[in-house]
């Protein structure tokens, strides 16, 4: 028996005394698995590049590597392969790339399998080189800035090319809709007008959009027409109401005009219904809390469950009534701001049924 407990250490030892052999982003003595380096530091369209790549002894199974030369933008791609570890190779920049484009290498299995590290995420070594076109944003501004909300903007820009003739260019700006617009194609010298949508209350932006370039942005910065406001952030609109309003046991109610805005606090719902009449008369509450008040009873009825009883009397207090830029997924919405009875700001998403509490 000792005999084949000696034999099982043994080959143990000679187990941990082989090669080690991995499939991990780094070998036991952190060199990296696959490295690539280009020789040229920029080129123009249209140039070759010389990619130098080598790819770890520990990586088992070795059987080629896959070499991408790619571009952010671009969907034109180059592929060559390598079945040597270690080597260099010539790539030509395709003529639609600009400003910098990739090199990856992937080492490869037989069957194209692409080595995985110890989180599954794909092993690769990665290089750019710029690329030089020619095409250049000499300006692009927006005026005036800062700008009146509700006044029109002038978006001007100048485009050239080192060489040839410059590009038509694009504008990509946020309009009335849910989704980003675009204008054009325009000159490479020029301007436009365009209308600021009215749920931009601080600063608003549009990008140049040129072939050949990776754009550019200018923005111009909105003058609050408040003196006031209940935070440092501008509302779309603002006026001073008075809240009659009343707190139960599941949240608060608040009659503005003949609206009502409804807050339930666990789970948090919000709704901005209309008043609605109900007769409580012969609901008797439990010592300590109370009926609702007339302008919350009919509301209160199709709540009661969740709501409960009040918990005092309603009372009245005035605040600022601000709405606010906001989102419901992807779609754009208003959302309303509103302190409390204690001065706590609460914003209320009446799309999303929702409310929360703001920090400024």
């Amino acid at each position: 028996m000792w005999r084949l407990s000696a034999l099982i250490l043994v080959i143990a030892m000679l187990i941990t005394l082989m090669p080690l052999h991995v499939d991990s982003a780094h070998a036991q003595n952190d060199d990296p698995l696959v490295t690539v380096s280009i020789a040229e530091s920029e080129v123009e369209p249209g140039d070759t590049i010389t990619v130098t790549w080598e790819a770890s002894s520990h990586l088992r199974r070795f059987h080629h590597v896959t070499i991408e030369l790619n571009h952010l933008v671009v969907s034109e791609r180059v592929t060559l392969t390598s079945a040597t570890r270690s080597g260099s190779i010539e790539m030509t920049v395709p003529d639609t790339y600009y400003d910098f484009a990739t090199v990856r290498v992937y080492p490869e299995k037989p069957n194209n399998q692409r080595y995985k590290d110890a989180t599954n995420m794909t092993i690769f070594a990665e290089a750019e080189v710029g690329v030089d076109d020619g095409v250049e944003v000499v300006s692009f501004t927006i005026s005036p800035n800062p700008v009146e909300r509700g006044q029109p903007i002038t978006v001007s820009w100048e485009v050239v090319s080192a060489n040839g003739p410059a590009p038509d260019v694009a504008l990509m700006y946020d309009g009335e809709g849910d989704f980003y617009e675009t204008a054009g194609p325009f000159p490479p010298v020029g301007s436009t007008t365009l209308e600021i949508p009215h749920y931009y209350t601080e600063g608003y932006s549009v990008t140049l959009m040129a072939p050949m370039t990776m754009g550019a942005r200018a923005s111009t910065t909105l003058i609050c027409p408040f003196e006031t406001a209940l935070t440092n952030h501008c509302p779309i609109e603002q006026n001073t109401i008075a809240l009659t309003y009343q707190y139960f046991e599941g949240g608060i109610m608040l009659q503005w005009e003949d609206s009502v805005f409804v807050l339930r606090t666990n789970p948090r719902y919000a709704g901005l219904l209309t008043v609605k009449a109900g007769f409580v008369n012969g609901t008797t509450p439990p010592d300590g809390l109370f009926l609702p008040a007339p302008a919350f009873a009919g509301i209160w009825l199709d709540f009661q469950d969740v709501f409960g009883f009040a918990l005092g009397e309603p009372a009245t207090y005035e605040t600022l009534l601000e709405t606010h830029p906001g989102y419901s997924g992807r779609h754009k919405t208003e959302l309303y701001w509103l302190e409390l009875p204690d001065g706590t700001l609460i914003s209320v998403n009446i799309t999303s049924f929702g409310w929360s509490f703001v920090e400024d």
